[in-house]
């Protein structure tokens, strides 16, 4: 929390509050101007937490994953919007894959916390166009947890990013049908439809397999995270 110039429990708990507010703003007004919280103190914090909750354990399972199939000889993985770094230290920690961070703000919180977690041993990127030259020259492999649910059409990112590529393993965790967390659309875009968010899921695994993606059979625990090849 350092990083953060978060001094004391009082004030991580304050920042926990501002979550809950956000959030509930969120849900009910939908309102993309609330995105630039993204920016701010209390979203790392909430990052940290997502990290420790759910990410760990889906970022382990995708180092064992990469292990036992020797997928991780000499490929390069971009965590995609990987916020805090965490997943990217972690990931390289039980791999030793080289990795390649992406963030959306150069002055975002959630970098800071990164730069401290990181120390310069992983590559930065920061816009879409780096992302793009990343996984047309050397990126192998995406992991991308807390990204696609954030996009109001994340089908046409996931086309975008797997078109006339080099990447070969996509990791995700999505959580289109979770409400209630700043960025989960209640209704997202695909092709010019409008498709609500119980349904999401099932669309983004379509689209996926019509691009001639195979959803592994991992045996994780809830199948998370999904590891997608081809």
């Amino acid at each position: 929390m350092q990083a953060l110039g978060i001094p004391s429990d009082r004030a991580y708990s304050l920042h926990m509050s501002l979550e809950r507010e956000y959030n509930a703003l969120w849900e009910e007004t939908q309102d993309d101007r609330l995105f630039a919280q993204y920016t701010e103190s209390w979203y790392a914090v909430s990052c940290v937490e997502c990290f420790l909750d759910y990410t760990k354990g889906s970022v382990q399972n995708f180092a064992k994953w990469l292990t036992q199939r020797n997928r991780d000889s000499g490929m390069r993985v971009l965590d995609l919007g990987a916020g805090i770094g965490a997943s990217t230290r972690l990931l390289a920690e039980l791999t030793g894959l080289r990795t390649i961070f992406h963030v959306y703000n150069k002055q975002s919180a959630q970098r800071r916390v990164a730069q401290v977690l990181l120390d310069g041993e992983t590559e930065e990127i920061v816009t879409f166009d780096e992302v793009h030259a990343a996984i047309s020259t050397d990126a192998r492999a995406i992991m991308a947890f807390e990204l696609f649910e954030h996009l109001h059409q994340p089908v046409a990112v996931a086309e975008s990013l797997t078109m006339n590529t080099r990447v070969e393993v996509i990791c995700c965790a999505n959580s289109f049908t979770q409400a209630g967390d700043l960025g989960h659309w209640r209704e997202y875009i695909v092709n010019g439809e409008r498709i609500p968010r119980k349904s999401m899921g099932r669309v983004f695994n379509r689209v996926m397999r019509d691009m001639g993606w195979t959803l592994e059979d991992t045996g994780f625990y809830n199948g998370r995270p999904n590891i997608w090849t081809r």
